[in-house]
């Protein structure tokens, strides 16, 4: 049986909630929440795989702050008022006291929005700005402050500074909020307040409204800060996929809660798409969206209750042309990542794409599959494209949507090294590569051998790798099916270090499912070739004799134990720009043909530079320890 999303909180509802003062009413900014219990706050959070972080914060009178770094205002809401559900104090009637503020209880109010219990049910929120403490003559009216009584001169607090133990919403950063600042106010709700909850943005967030400031790139700093000197608990959310399991069931309720649904023919991963890029530029598919949406459809055939929409009428929303949005998609498409040669490894790595792809479709209809991710294992000299090769893995599976790290989001590519998998301390290694998979469904781990030698720790290293090695062990072996591992490093016959990285562990080597070995380029094709796309992708065009000028280069090189492999032609590229720059500005030349164009001499001149230091550096390294580079050899007479 198919879920259904319970009719608990689907988005957040903000109104405004009066507090009457003399007959004046101040006019607060609140979150409405419906009654909620542990049960059905559980059941919502279950279906909601992208609030999985919120399970993780701490709500007792040692945590009375929560952190809420999210990627719009909406979804900072929404998980705000799950974590005061959750803490239980918003549903109190212990709030404003009468008495002690001169709030009129007795006064008739005439406000149909005015509560006589004021806050129960509710979470204020307070928009972090510099204010004054009271309202002048000279001052305009404003949700946040108290209002004066007509013809008197009351000054009245802010009503964030009235004492009260209720929860309250503190929205972040503002464009005039310094940090002395925030760390004072936030001091003075925390120290009143039964929860404090503190919603910010990410920082790799673009913003598109007025709900964050410029500030967004601080707020990894702020969030550090408050996790320090408040013990704050810090969740990081992102928003669901637009086809995301979520999406579709919360379009499913929406949908028959006026009597609509969707015709065979036309599926959910269709309109959430199309959705997805019709309110591109308002945050593609979010609850508020879709609700909007669905609203649309309703007026549009609201008189054929009960009905069965077909595609054309579902999508005919999404193609009005006076709500189209021109601006580009949230997620702007990235370039297609390319790596040259390797057929093999391209051929090997579509491989891993297809098994993964059979096993969704298999787990899909109930069918048996595999339910252990894929873990590779990438050996090559420098150079040879492993780098590459990984991110071009992780933009294909993406772009078939066969990753998911549980939190129904973007799965990033993530990569470290060896060696800063390895706590400064015996003991920190484990929970630290245990969090590294809990958070990521595709790792790519570059010189992984460093994890089993020794380093910066000395002879106490085995501590280390071990305790590192035998963490992996377990995270691999229960690795999701839609996660990927790659371990990365020097392989082949000269200097095979990943061969030790596995005989330091057999239990690892087990779990490798792909091992893909990268051989140097060819510097008879295709390192040409390389140098070539280089060039043409910055624009260059090359000289008619360009191919016989850096095959004997790149022949040369191959030879050489320092060998880049496909670093050389990226060099190679470099150092004839150089030398083309410092030709163009002794000419004074700065068409835009002359900038475009290496000539022959800029070629010759960049090989004859690149391997005149290659002899220097090699002539440098046979000089006995303390001797200068420019110093005559035993044999040789000075001058």
């Amino acid at each position: 049986m198919k879920k259904s999303l319970p009719k608990q909180l689907n988005m957040p509802f903000v109104e405004q909630v009066n507090i009457p003062f003399q007959k004046i009413h101040a006019s607060i900014p609140a979150l409405q929440l419906p009654p909620m219990n542990e049960e059905m706050i559980d059941a919502d959070l279950d279906l909601a795989p992208h609030l999985k972080p919120l399970r993780n914060l701490r709500l007792d009178k040692s945590h009375a702050c929560c952190v809420i770094r999210s990627e719009t205002k909406e979804l900072g809401l929404l998980a705000a008022a799950y974590v005061a559900a959750r803490h239980g104090a918003v549903y109190l009637d212990t709030l404003l006291d009468a008495e002690d503020y001169n709030l009129d209880r007795t006064v008739a109010c005439e406000c149909p929005h005015c509560d006589p219990v004021f806050f129960q049910n509710t979470l204020p929120i307070y928009s972090m700005k510099t204010h004054p403490s009271f309202f002048d003559e000279e001052s305009e009216p404003s949700d946040n402050y108290m209002l004066t009584k007509q013809g008197e001169k009351i000054r009245l607090p802010h009503w964030s500074q009235l004492p009260c133990e209720h929860p309250l919403i503190l929205l972040l950063p503002c464009p005039d909020a310094s940090d002395s600042e925030l760390m004072e106010e936030l001091n003075r709700q925390t120290a009143m307040r039964s929860l404090t909850l503190v919603v910010m943005p990410l920082t790799n967030w673009q913003p598109r409204d007025s709900f964050f400031s410029a500030f967004e790139s601080n707020t990894v700093r702020i969030a550090n800060e408050l996790q320090f000197s408040f013990a704050a608990d810090v969740a990081t959310l992102h928003l669901p996929k637009p086809a995301s399991q979520y999406n579709k069931l919360l379009l499913k309720q929406l949908l028959e809660e006026r009597n609509l649904s969707l015709d065979a023919d036309c599926r959910p991963e269709t309109v959430l798409k199309r959705l997805e890029s019709f309110r591109a530029k308002s945050y593609g598919v979010t609850n508020t969206n879709l609700l909007k949406y669905v609203r649309l459809l309703d007026h549009l055939y609201g008189n054929h209750h009960p009905l069965v929409l077909t595609r054309q009428q579902a999508l005919k929303p999404l193609t009005l042309t006076s709500n189209q949005k021109k601006s580009p998609k949230k997620r702007t498409a990235r370039p297609e990542i390319q790596l040259y040669g390797c057929e093999n490894v391209k051929r090997q790595l579509r491989s891993v794409v297809d098994t993964m792809r059979i096993d969704q479709e298999r787990r899909a209809k109930e069918l048996p599959s595999s339910q252990h991710g894929q873990v590779l294992l990438f050996a090559g000299a420098p150079g040879t494209g492993k780098t590459t090769a990984a991110r071009m893995l992780h933009q294909w599976l993406e772009k078939e949507d066969l990753l998911d790290d549980g939190f129904d989001t973007f799965c990033d590519y993530h990569q470290v090294s060896g060696a800063q998998l390895k706590a400064p301390f015996v003991g920190q290694t484990a929970p630290m590569i245990h969090n590294l998979f809990e958070s990521h469904a595709f790792i790519f781990i570059d010189e992984a051998y460093a994890l089993a030698e020794s380093g910066q720790h000395g002879a106490n290293n085995d501590h280390f790798a071990q305790e590192a090695m035998g963490q992996l062990c377990i995270e691999l072996e229960n690795l999701p099916a839609n996660h990927v591992v790659i371990f990365a490093g020097y392989g082949g016959d000269h200097d095979n270090r990943m061969r030790s990285f596995l005989n330091a562990n057999p239990g690892l080597a087990s779990r490798i499912t792909h091992t893909i070995q990268f051989d140097p380029y060819s510097p008879e094709k295709e390192l040409p070739q390389i140098f070539f796309t280089l060039a043409e992708e910055r624009g260059l065009k090359l000289p008619a004799p360009w191919r016989s000028m850096v095959v004997p280069y790149f022949q040369h090189r191959a030879r050489q134990e320092d060998f880049g492999s496909g670093r050389e032609a990226r060099r190679l590229l470099e150092s004839c720009l150089t030398v083309q720059a410092h030709r163009l500005v002794k000419e004074m030349n700065f068409h835009t043909a002359s900038l475009n164009q290496l000539t022959e001499g800029d070629l010759r001149r960049a090989v004859e530079d690149l391997e005149s230091g290659f002899r220097a550096l090699e002539e440098q390294s046979t000089l006995p320890c303390g001797l200068g580079h420019n110093r005559p050899a035993p044999d040789q007479t000075e001058a």
